[in-house]
């Protein structure tokens, strides 16, 4: 008892001593848990020993006497006060240790270190006239870049969460949905050349606010707003997960008010993805540069919207890429840890140039210099893929899953590399998760190869027939019905093949794009390998944007021994 008790007191006294100091002398963060380790193991070292062996009056180690014989000698009665001591201080010991695991635990419970998760959601327009919807993006946008400084810190991207603008939901299931412990929301509210903006940061659990401020400043002051607002709740945050305040530096790209505004815009635009809006985040963006010459991220903006317009068949493919390409690295010149320019760089040379290695090189650059880009992890899993190196396509994508949980694309691309592995029915599951968010052709289009696949021919039918209707052409339905009875599956993709080779839509998926494309993988469907390898060489010489993809997944599979499409695989570096 005297062991146990001498022994636990001086153990707690180290552990105690351990966490104080760890800190300070800048220990590894496994010291302390390594300690308790060797405690513990001494612990029932000490235990046994103490059974074992005594020390006498002399100070000597002997081996303790069995009971019975030292019942048998008649000692003289001593004093038990020591015994009653050993036990109560024992006990204390030990009911203090309790209190402190409790206490730790009660603190886990109280700050879960917030999960190290936050969303920000898209501010909203308080102002009278309604009309600065793009700088209340904006300014959202600037604190989640500027929240991912914070290497500990999940933040999930932009278009998770603005996809719950202008929905009046209850914040706690907002963040249920998007799978943070933390939301941030606000409000801006213009009056004259004066803007008040609010911000607040709630907790998911159960709804308390840990944090709220309100800013007024001149216009003229919106960096400073900005810088304010980024600091108060990183400095938050920073107490809540560590403990410890904290600084953090916002990198301003421009310190000209005119060509920030027009920035925010081509923002704005840029993620909407219309034609339309496209040309006009392009005229932004050449704005802003026009003020401000030095402005590299809207540089790197020009970079991705030729890229997305190119692949896209909204711009010529050559003139667009090559542009993309252009801008990309113009930013890079003016500022080389920019991963907006990196992120944009290695999809146009992903995409246009075929050059593997450096899309690979630019995208893991890009997500060395922000971990929390999405994009860029979608960029690099797309890559993955086209090299057959499925395993890290699939841990890239659900990366970007985990920082974008609300978007269409991921969900799609996740279905792709599913649809390529063989899993048809998980292709299907993404699919229709991508689907619930928006409605388009990509998750259609795999639920339709999917279910062929698996010989769920009804199943195919229905989704061809949705296919049909968001490709804004006529009805078709009857006609698809009735060829579906006489011919079965078979006849369906035949006239599928048909209806696109007469179609004139300029519509990026099913349009003039990839068309050669898709005529060759119905053909693939249909076990025609020689149609498929004429439609494919059509693809190829048109430099259709899908190609990449061709040695993967099952589309091809019936070509990869032919000459001619090995041929195009080589062209490609595959």
């Amino acid at each position: 008892m005297r062991v146990i008790t001498v022994y636990a007191a001086a153990a707690f006294v180290i552990l105690e001593l351990t966490d104080i100091v760890a800190p300070s002398l800048g220990l590894p963060e496994w010291t302390l848990n390594l300690i308790i380790i060797l405690l513990v193991a001494g612990f029932i070292i000490a235990a046994i020993l103490s059974w074992i062996y005594d020390i006498n009056p002399q100070g000597e180690m002997v081996k303790t006497e069995p009971s019975q014989k030292v019942k048998e000698e008649e000692q003289p009665t001593t004093s038990n006060g020591w015994k009653i001591t050993s036990y109560i201080s024992f006990l204390v010991i030990i009911g203090f240790i309790v209190f402190q695991v409790i206490a730790i635990t009660d603190k886990s419970e109280e700050i879960p270190i917030l999960e190290r998760s936050i969303a920000v959601l898209p501010f909203e327009d308080m102002s009278e006239q309604q009309d600065q919807e793009y700088f209340c993006d904006g300014i959202a946008e600037e604190i989640i870049n500027s929240l991912t400084q914070l290497d500990s810190l999940k933040v999930i991207a932009r278009t998770s969460t603005f996809a719950f603008k202008n929905k009046q939901e209850d914040i706690r299931e907002i963040g249920k949905i998007l799978g943070v412990s933390t939301v941030l929301e606000g409000s801006v509210q213009k009056v004259g050349n004066r803007l008040r903006i609010t911000a607040q940061l709630i907790n998911v659990e159960d709804g308390s606010h840990l944090w709220s401020e309100r800013f007024e400043r001149e216009l003229e002051d919106v960096f400073i707003i900005q810088d304010e607002i980024s600091e108060a709740i990183v400095d938050k945050l920073r107490v809540k997960l560590l403990g410890v305040p904290g600084e953090i530096t916002i990198h301003r790209q421009t310190e000209n008010i005119e060509a920030y505004n027009l920035y925010l815009k081509g923002r704005f635009f840029w993620h909407r993805r219309t034609v339309d809006d496209l040309l006009k985040s392009i005229q932004s963006y050449e704005q802003a540069i026009e003020i401000d010459t030095s402005y590299a991220l809207a540089y790197a903006g020009l970079a991705d919207v030729y890229h997305i317009m190119s692949w896209r068949g909204y711009f010529p493919r050559e003139e667009g890429f090559e542009k993309g390409k252009t801008y990309a690295y113009k930013a890079l010149s003016i500022n080389k840890q920019l991963p907006e320019a990196h992120s944009a760089l290695g999809g146009i040379l992903t995409w246009c140039d075929w050059d593997w290695t450096g899309a690979e090189k630019e995208l893991l650059q890009a997500i060395s210099l922000n971990p929390n880009d999405a994009n860029a992890y979608q960029y690099i899993s797309e890559l993955m893929s086209v090299l057959g190196r499925n395993k890290e396509a699939r841990e890239y994508i659900n990366l970007a899953l985990e920082l974008n949980p609300h978007s269409m694309m991921m969900y799609n691309l996740s279905g792709l590399y599913y649809y390529n592995e063989g899993y048809y029915e998980k292709a299907i599951e993404e699919a229709k998760k991508s689907l619930e968010i928006s409605q388009s052709g990509w998750p259609l289009l795999r639920l339709y190869r999917s279910n062929i696949r698996l010989s769920h021919d009804q199943e195919a039918l229905k989704y061809l027939k949705e296919i049909i209707s968001i490709d804004f052409s006529i009805d078709s339905r009857e006609v698809i019905d009735a060829i579906f009875l006489e011919s079965g599956i078979e006849g369906i993709i035949e006239w599928h093949i048909q209806w696109l080779q007469k179609k004139e839509s300029s519509d990026f998926f099913f349009g003039s794009m990839n068309r050669n494309l898709t005529i060759a993988v119905s053909y693939g469907l249909l076990g025609d390998s020689q149609q498929a390898l004429t439609s494919l060489e059509k693809a190829f010489e048109a430099g259709e944007s899908g190609l990449p993809y061709i040695n993967t997944g099952p589309n091809f599979a019936l070509l990869r021994d032919n000459p001619r499409f090995k041929a195009m695989v080589n062209e490609m570096g595959l």
